[in-house]
């Protein structure tokens, strides 16, 4: 079972009739396609926008991750350093959209460390790092991490119910006029036309957002994690937790605290 999703009720979307004729259908209902209907509808209202989704929104990665929003990217830092101002930019565009549309998933920007247990490691964080270095002193007034001889510090990074946000981010595109079809399998041909049980789907544009799970094509390489979550932490522990994490809400090393139940998420 999907930790994310037992803290998260699944809503069921009316949508329309969808073999009519459309602005933009969006193949994928994950942050991809999400988030690229939030800005289609945001910058034009008028807009008729359908989503397609195979399962249930949120249903793939987006609903089970690490759960957190971090400008983070796993390359060398010259190759993003065009990309770092809208990466740093798309987390607090983030935060002011849940709190404008009052989505509850427990988004808290606290920054993230990366601690190094051993020399090698510190020498890496060292030469390789653009974040803020910590001496091991300044790493345990964050975090008291056994054996930790230093980190480096990001404010760059969030925690989050993906879960919570994915559906809250449907639910506000519904609200605003899109239409939501679950459990609606699409296919898209090599000349972007959308079928639905061989039938076909209207549009006047077509946005593939079905990242990895694009078949017979090489374009994407799925990659995949795990995480291993504890129960509910109980009290005295928890409130020692609370106390540090209300303070700082860092991403320790790749672990997290959920927000509202305590947990520590390894991912």
């Amino acid at each position: 079972m999907n930790l994310w999703w037992t803290l998260t009720e699944r809503p069921h979307f009316s949508p329309t009739e969808l073999f009519q004729k459309w602005d933009v259908v969006i193949v994928g209902g994950g942050f991809t396609g999400l988030w690229t209907a939030h800005h289609l509808i945001s910058s034009n209202p008028r807009l008729k926008i359908a989503v397609l989704e195979k399962d249930r929104v949120g249903s793939g990665a987006s609903g089970r991750n690490g759960g957190w929003i971090s400008a983070l990217y796993p390359v060398t830092k010259e190759r993003t350093e065009l990309l770092d101002a809208h990466l740093i930019q798309s987390i607090d565009e983030i935060g002011d959209f849940v709190s404008q549309a009052k989505i509850d998933c427990g988004f808290i920007k606290g920054g993230s460390l990366s601690i190094a247990r051993n020399y090698g490691q510190l020498r890496r964080l060292q030469k390789e790092s653009h974040d803020v270095l910590l001496s091991s002193k300044e790493t345990r007034e964050r975090v008291n991490f056994e054996g930790a001889l230093g980190a480096t510090f990001t404010p760059h990074c969030a925690r989050i119910n993906p879960a919570q946000l994915v559906v809250g981010l449907a639910q506000s595109l519904a609200s605003r006029g899109v239409q939501i079809f679950e459990n609606t399998p699409a296919e898209i041909s090599f000349n972007k036309t959308v079928t639905v049980n061989g039938n076909l789907v209207n549009a006047d544009f077509v946005v593939r957002a079905i990242e990895a799970y694009h078949s017979q094509s090489r374009d994407q390489i799925p990659i995949y994690s795990l995480i291993v979550a504890t129960d509910p932490l109980r009290l005295p522990l928890s409130m020692k937790l609370e106390s540090r994490i209300s303070k700082h809400s860092p991403k320790l090393h790749t672990s997290l605290l959920m927000p509202k139940e305590l947990r520590i998420i390894d991912c």
